[in-house]
């Protein structure tokens, strides 16, 4: 493949990448990592200028697709921070009213 098409796959798997994450389809979305890691692996063993990866990567818009799904990244990361603070939560009330429950009963017995 030459570095044009390399791009252009970049670009078709980053926005793959993001409707997996609108869909949350979590085993789509850890194969079209592993594959967009191959195609960077891929870009970067060419033994290109600088400016010539930068220009493409301009020209297919890359920083904005790259942008959008560092944004989409984050929306679940912090999704899944607020459900595991409930649930820390959660089990916190219900190790405490456990520990009540039983501190009554053990007062509340008599010799």
């Amino acid at each position: 493949m030459n570095l044009e098409e390399l791009y252009k796959k970049y670009k078709q798997i980053s926005q793959e990448i993001i409707s997996a994450l609108e869909k949350e389809d979590l085993d789509a979305l850890e194969d079209l990592l592993f594959e967009r890691e191959e195609i960077l692996k891929n870009i970067m063993s060419n033994e290109v200028e600088k400016e010539r990866l930068q220009e493409l990567y301009t020209k297919y818009d890359l920083f904005n697709i790259d942008k959008i799904m560092k944004e989409k990244f984050n929306d679940k990361i912090h999704i899944v921070k607020q459900e595991l603070n409930k649930l820390r939560k959660r089990k916190q009330a219900t190790r405490g009213y456990n520990n009540l429950s039983a501190k009554a009963v053990f007062l509340s017995k008599r010799k």
